[in-house]
C-alpha cells in the first residue's frame, strides 16, 4: 500500500500525501514535503494502532519492492508512539458522510505547514467498514496563490473559517502559532493577526458590526452562486473597502474570503471628477436661484394660511383646517396638511388608549409584586454610585483592596443604599409588623459577614458585571440571623440604579439540613471505621482456627496414612483444601475492605514505575509461563496512590497469566492514551489499557461488566488455577476511589481481552 501511494504522489499534483487508516487504527501512506524534493512513506508497526514511523524514500527506486520506506534502505525522519488512525480528524470526518468529507485543518507533525485533509470511508460489498482513505493538501499552496494575486502589495486577501481561525493569507503570515522549538501549538485567529487590516476587519466581520449589502450571511449558504458582501470601513487611520465572499462545501468546508482594498486607490480620481461637477452645478444653481426668487415671492402669499394653520396645530389646536379647493400644488399641500391633522387626531386618541393600557399594566405589575411568594425589594443605589464615581475620579483602581483597608468607607457606602419598596413576602421574611420598617438604611439588618458581601456587590458594580448573586447572613427583626441568597441585576444606565429589584431567598432551613447531613456523614464515617476494625479483628480470629484445621488435617493424613482408606484420604484432602480456600477468601475480603481506608494523600505518580514494580512482583509467574510483557515507553504521570495502583496492575497481569491460551504464547501490552474532557470522564484524565491474547470473553452475555463483581467467576472453581473471584472487584474499587471507571472489551472467545480504566492526570 505504501508503494502504491508512493507511485501516486510522485507525479505533479496538488496532493502532498496519501494515506489509508484501517479499523484497527493502523496507517500506511506516502507523500512529499510540498516541493517534491523529499519523498517519504508513513505507517504504523504491524498495520495496527501503535508506533508511527515516517521514513524518506528515493523516488527513482519506485516499484522495486514493497515498503521501500523502511525495508529498502529508507531513513527514518520521524517516530511517534501510540498513534491511532481512528482518532485523527480526517478519519472521524469521513465516517459522518458516505460521499467523502473535508476534515478539520490541522498542523503537521513537522510544524512547517497546515494540512487540509479530504477523506472518504472505504467499505466492502456488504457495507462493512474497511477503513478511511485520505490525503493532505498544504494550506500554504492557497497562501502562495493569494500572494501571487496581490503583487503590488497595496491590497490583501485572507481566508478564515467562520469560527475566526485563519486558513490562508496573501500577507505571508504563518496561519498558526509555534513554541520555542518551532512546533505548532495552536491555530492563529484572524483577529490576532499582526496586520492591523486583517485583525480589525476580521473582528468587524465576526461581530456582525460590518455593514453589508445584499442578503444576510445565513441566506448566502446553500446558493449555487456565492453572495458577495461589500462595505467601506475605517481601519486604523485610513478608509478601506472590505468585500466578504462566503465559500461553502456541504462536505465540511465553511470559509469567509475577505479582500481589503485601501479606498485611496479609487477615491482620488473620483474626488477630481466631483470637484469639476461641483463647479458646474454651482454656476447652474446661481442662475436657477435668480429665477426662483421671483417665482417664490409670488407663491409665498397663499402659503401664509398654511403657516398659520401649522402654528395653531403646533400649539395643540387639532381643529384647524386649511381650505383645499385649489387645483394647483397648494391645493395638494392643503389636502396633505388636512390629512396630517386627521392622522394626528387619530394618533392622539391611540396614545390616550395606550396610556390607559399602560396604567392597567402597571397596576397588574404592582399586584404581582406585592402578592409574590418570593421576597423582593427595590433599592435606590444612586447615592452609592455617586460615591463610586468620586473614588474613580481620585484614581482608585483596585476597589476591593481599597475598601478592605477602609472599613469606615464600606459603612459609608452601605448608608447610601436605601430600600424604596418591599413586598409582603419580604416583611414576612424579616418578621416586620410595620410596612415601612425596611424603607430606609439597611445596615440595621446586616448579620455576620454581611459587610464582606457588600464589598463583593460594590466590586461587581464597579467592574460593570450584568448581575450579582451571593449568600449573606441578614438579621430579622427579632434578632435571628438568616442565611439569605440575594440576587440583583446590575443596570447599565444611571437611571436604572434608582430602582434595582433585589430578590431574597431564605436558605436557613437548607443550611440547617446540610449541617445535619454533615453530622450524619461524620457519624457514618465513624461507624464505618468501627466496622472496618471489627472486620479486621473478626477476620484475624477466623483465620486462626482455619489454619489449625488445615495443619491438623495435614498432620492426621501423614500419621494415619497407612490406616486410612482411599476414601478417608480423599475426605481429609477436602477438609484441607476447604480450609485453605476459606483462608484465601478471608484474606482477599480483608484486602478489598482496606481499599480506600487510611490511604495516603494523592500525589503525582509515574505510571511506568508502578507497572514495573507490579511486573517485578509477578516475575516468577511471568517467567514460569514464558509470557511477554510490553510496556509503552510514554506512560503518563497520574494523580493517585502508589500502593493501590500496584495492586491493580498486579491483579490484571495475574489475571492475564491465569487465563492465557494453552497453545499460544502469552503477550500482554500495557499503554495509555489521553482522554479529552466531556462524556463519562469530565476531567482531564488518561485511559490506561492492559491487553492480552488469552481466552477472551464470550460475546453478548454481559461478562464485560459482570467480571468486576464480588465472587464473580466465569469458569469452574478449580479451572485455570482456581481463585476467589475478588481480584477484579479490588481493581474496580481502587479505580473508582481514584475517580475513574473500569470496563472490559473482548472480540470473542480465544481472541484476547482488553481491560480499560481511567485515572486522573497529574
Amino acid at each position: 500500500l505504501q508503494t502504491a501511494f508512493h507511485q501516486q504522489v510522485v507525479p505533479p499534483s496538488a496532493i502532498t500525501s496519501l494515506f489509508f487508516g484501517n479499523t484497527d487504527g493502523g496507517l500506511a501512506g506516502a507523500g512529499h514535503e510540498g516541493r517534491r524534493v523529499t519523498f517519504y512513506t508513513t505507517g504504523t508497526e504491524g498495520f495496527v494502532a501503535g508506533p508511527f514511523q515516517k521514513a524518506t524514500v528515493d523516488p527513482e527506486r519506485e516499484g522495486e519492492g514493497e515498503g521501500e520506506g523502511e525495508d529498502e534502505g529508507g531513513d527514518g525522519i520521524l517516530s511517534l508512539p501510540g498513534y491511532d488512525a481512528r482518532t485523527r480528524p480526517w478519519y472521524t470526518a469521513a465516517l459522518e458522510r458516505d460521499d467523502g468529507a473535508w476534515g478539520a485543518i490541522y498542523p503537521l507533525f513537522t510544524g512547517h505547514d497546515l494540512a487540509l485533509p479530504p477523506s472518504r470511508a472505504v467499505r466492502d460489498a456488504h457495507g462493512r467498514l474497511l477503513g478511511v482513505v485520505g490525503a493532505d493538501i498544504f494550506v500554504s499552496h492557497i497562501s502562495r496563490f493569494l500572494t501571487d494575486v496581490h503583487t503590488d502589495g497595496s491590497s490583501l486577501t485572507y481566508i478564515m473559517e467562520r469560527t475566526g481561525l485563519m486558513v490562508a493569507t496573501s500577507t505571508g503570515e504563518t496561519p498558526f502559532l509555534t513554541d520555542a522549538n518551532g512546533h505548532p501549538v495552536d491555530r492563529l485567529a484572524a483577529s490576532d493577526s499582526t496586520r492591523p487590516e486583517v485583525a480589525e476587519s476580521a473582528r468587524l466581520i465576526l461581530s456582525g458590526a460590518l455593514p453589508a449589502s445584499g442578503p444576510a450571511w445565513g441566506e448566502s449558504l446553500g446558493r449555487q452562486t456565492p453572495q458577495i458582501h461589500l462595505a467601506t470601513v475605517t481601519l486604523g487611520d485610513a478608509r478601506h473597502t472590505v468585500t466578504v465572499t462566503p465559500f461553502e462545501d456541504p462536505r465540511g468546508v465553511s470559509w469567509l474570503i475577505a479582500t481589503v482594498v485601501p479606498s485611496a486607490i479609487y477615491e482620488g480620481p473620483i474626488a477630481a471628477a466631483n470637484l469639476r461637477a461641483v463647479v458646474l452645478i454651482g454656476l447652474a444653481m446661481a442662475t436657477v436661484a435668480g429665477v426662483s426668487a421671483m417665482l417664490i415671492r409670488r407663491a409665498m402669499r397663499p402659503l401664509a394660511d398654511v403657516a398659520a394653520s401649522a402654528k395653531a396645530v403646533g400649539q395643540g389646536d387639532l381643529t384647524r383646517m386649511v381650505p383645499d379647493n385649489r387645483d394647483n400644488e397648494l391645493g395638494v399641500l392643503a389636502r396633505a396638511f388636512n390629512d396630517m391633522v386627521a392622522r394626528l387626531r387619530t394618533a392622539q386618541a391611540e396614545q390616550t388608549r395606550q396610556l390607559a393600557d399602560l396604567t392597567d399594566a402597571e397596576e397588574r405589575f404592582r399586584n404581582l409584586f406585592h402578592s409574590a411568594e418570593v421576597a423582593i425589594c427595590n433599592e435606590d443605589l444612586t447615592a452609592m454610585i455617586d460615591d463610586l464615581d468620586r473614588l474613580r475620579a481620585k484614581g482608585v483602581e483596585d476597589l476591593g483592596a481599597f475598601l478592605r483597608a477602609r472599613p469606615d468607607m464600606v459603612r459609608h457606602l452601605s448608608e447610601g443604599i436605601r430600600v424604596v419598596e418591599c413586598n409582603a413576602a419580604t416583611r414576612r421574611l424579616f418578621r416586620l409588623d410595620d410596612p415601612d420598617a425596611l424603607e430606609g438604611p439597611i445596615t440595621s439588618f446586616f448579620g455576620t459577614g454581611a459587610f464582606d458581601v457588600l464589598v463583593a456587590e460594590v466590586c461587581a458594580i464597579w467592574e460593570g458585571r450584568s448581575e450579582f448573586r451571593a449568600e449573606a447572613r441578614l438579621r430579622a427583626a427579632d434578632g435571628e440571623e438568616l442565611d439569605i441568597l440575594l440576587s440583583m441585576p446590575i443596570p447599565k444606565t444611571r437611571q436604572g440604579f434608582r430602582s434595582v429589584p433585589v430578590t431574597l431567598i431564605d436558605l436557613t432551613e437548607r443550611k440547617q439540613a446540610e449541617e445535619a447531613l454533615r453530622q450524619k456523614n461524620a457519624e457514618l464515617e465513624r461507624s464505618n471505621a468501627e466496622l472496618a476494625s471489627f472486620a479486621h479483628v473478626a477476620a484475624h480470629d477466623l483465620r486462626e482456627p482455619l489454619r489449625a484445621i488445615a495443619s491438623y488435617a495435614t498432620l492426621l493424613g501423614r500419621r494415619a496414612s497407612d490406616r486410612l482408606t482411599t476414601e478417608d484420604s480423599e475426605f481429609l484432602g477436602y477438609i484441607h483444601e476447604g480450609a485453605l480456600r476459606m483462608d484465601a477468601l478471608i484474606s482477599d475480603l480483608l484486602e478489598f475492605a482496606r481499599v480506600g481506608r487510611g490511604a495516603r494523600p494523592a500525589a503525582a505518580v509515574p505510571l511506568k514505575a508502578v507497572v514495573e514494580q507490579a511486573v517485578a512482583l509477578m516475575r516468577a509467574r511471568i517467567d514460569l509461563t514464558g509470557a511477554k510483557i510490553d510496556i509503552a515507553p510514554d506512560l503518563p504521570v497520574i494523580e493517585g496512590d502508589v500502593e493501590n495502583l500496584v495492586r491493580v496492575f498486579t491483579n490484571l497481569i495475574g489475571n492475564a497469566v491465569k487465563y492465557r491460551h494453552p497453545r499460544t504464547p502469552l503477550r500482554v501490552v500495557i499503554g495509555a492514551a489521553p482522554v479529552r474532557g466531556g462524556g463519562a470522564d469530565p476531567w482531564p484524565s488518561w485511559r490506561v489499557f492492559v491487553r492480552d491474547n488469552g481466552i477472551g470473553l464470550p460475546p453478548g452475555q454481559g461478562y464485560e461488566q459482570r467480571i468486576f463483581g464480588l465472587f464473580q467467576r466465569l469458569h469452574a472453581r478449580d479451572a485455570h488455577g482456581g481463585g476467589t473471584g475478588i481480584g477484579l472487584a479490588i481493581c474496580k474499587k481502587v479505580v473508582e476511589h481514584h475517580g475513574g471507571r473500569i470496563w472490559a472489551e473482548s472480540p470473542g472467545e480465544n481472541q484476547g481481552c482488553t481491560i480499560h480504566f481511567t485515572l486522573p492526570a497529574a
